[in-house]
């Protein structure tokens, strides 16, 4: 069959590049449907006998971890659409009698509705032994699917990477996919300790508050920072934000281990690998600090009475550190610039996995063992593009008063 007919795949967003003078393929985005056409050639002039014709959406993860001895591989199917094209109209009488797919071009249209929960075409860095992707394939096949078949000529066979674009952040929290409810970090009480100085040791309590944890490429990421000290002593320099996105691989196919397998019911072993990359690295000195006078006197007396002045005092200090984030005292923004060549969805796979994380670093300038940290999760979604902007914006201009 290969010799009387051939098979091609058009996708309705496909173009020719002005430049190349190639097909290229604008990216569908996720809840959109994907449509385009099977064509089938056939050349010979007597046709070619009828049989299905077999469209496939496929959306794999690919992993390669290498190491100085072994390669491994795997990959995850995490999206599958099949649909069986009605070819009937194709059909005619030869001379015979017989039913044939005559001779030329025929087209056929094909559509499927993609889930609003698939991740962007993506490719990861390689660097460190490490490969990955996940990929999206538009597959047809004419006759019989069967692999072996179509290494026979038997079957015909085409496919087409499509690349695919994640639904926006802003999209998903409309459809409450995803939940936008703040990150707060409720008031915590650190004991610092000191190699020495003028100070050996001093309570920092502090308590943060992210409006936003989950935000689109471009947009500012407000951090509202309240923070009390035990003693005016102690003297904060500075406080730093770095922005980190974690990109986690796995292989678990791999069945060179013998005894791992035979000590585990016949379970291969898995290898992973993390990379972490610093998005934004935000550093300033802080404009406000609790009333540290009234509690420190409150602190002085709270030595000469029982235990119970210590609950009232943490009671006032958390007090005035919830007033302190809802006046919005300290307020520090933290960017993400579209342009950044190194910052990717986050997604939850199989094989992969890319997380953000806001660390939050408080700087003394005394000689202390460690300064309080905390981390906050954020997660960071593909950004609405223009046409979308300008219909949400059009949307709220219509119902504000």
């Amino acid at each position: 069959m290969g010799n009387h007919a051939s098979l091609d795949i058009h996708l309705e967003n496909e173009r020719k590049c002005a430049a190349s003078n190639r097909l290229e393929v604008d990216p569908s985005t996720a809840g959109e449907q994907l449509t385009g056409t099977v064509l089938l050639k056939v050349t010979h002039r007597k046709g070619i006998a009828p049989s299905n014709i077999i469209v496939s959406v496929h959306g794999k993860e690919h992993t390669i971890l290498s190491t100085a001895r072994n390669t491994f591989r795997d990959e995850h199917i995490f999206l599958r659409g099949i649909s069986k094209l009605n070819s009937s109209h194709l059909i005619a009488c030869d001379k015979r009698g017989r039913a044939v797919i005559p001779q030329g071009v025929h087209r056929i249209p094909f559509c499927f509705q993609l889930p609003e929960s698939i991740p962007t075409t993506m490719r990861f860095p390689q660097r460190g032994g490490v490969n990955a992707r996940i990929e999206y394939t538009v597959a047809a096949t004419y006759g019989d699917d069967n692999a072996t078949l179509m290494q026979n000529n038997k079957a015909l066979y085409s496919s087409k990477l499509v690349p695919i674009l994640a639904l926006p952040i802003q999209k998903q929290i409309q459809n409450q996919t995803l939940q936008q409810n703040p990150f707060i970090v409720h008031p915590t009480l650190k004991e610092l300790k000191s190699l020495g100085g003028m100070i050996h040791h001093a309570n920092i309590m502090y308590a943060v508050n992210v409006l936003k944890p989950v935000v689109s490429v471009g947009e500012t990421i407000t951090v509202d920072l309240a923070l009390w000290k035990s003693t005016s002593k102690l003297q904060i320099d500075r406080i730093e934000m770095k922005l980190n996105q974690y990109i986690k691989y796995k292989v678990t196919n791999d069945t060179t281990d013998a005894n791992y397998a035979s000590e585990n019911g016949g379970a291969a072993k898995e290898h992973d690998r993390q990379k972490k990359v610093t998005l934004v690295h935000w550093k300033n000195i802080l404009s406000h600090m609790s009333n540290e006078e009234i509690i420190v006197q409150d602190e002085m007396s709270m030595n000469k009475n029982s235990v119970t002045n210590t609950a009232e005092m943490q009671t006032k200090i958390k007090q005035q550190l919830v007033h302190d984030l809802a006046t919005h005292k300290n307020r520090l923004p933290i960017r993400i610039e579209p342009s950044h060549p190194a910052v990717l969805d986050a997604y939850d796979g199989l094989l992969m996995n890319v997380s953000h994380c806001l660390k939050i670093k408080i700087c003394t300038k005394n000689a202390m063992l460690s300064n309080p940290t905390c981390r906050i999760p954020i997660r960071i979604g593909r950004p609405l593009d223009a046409e979308d902007m300008e219909r949400v914006m059009n949307d709220v201009a219509a119902v504000s008063p």
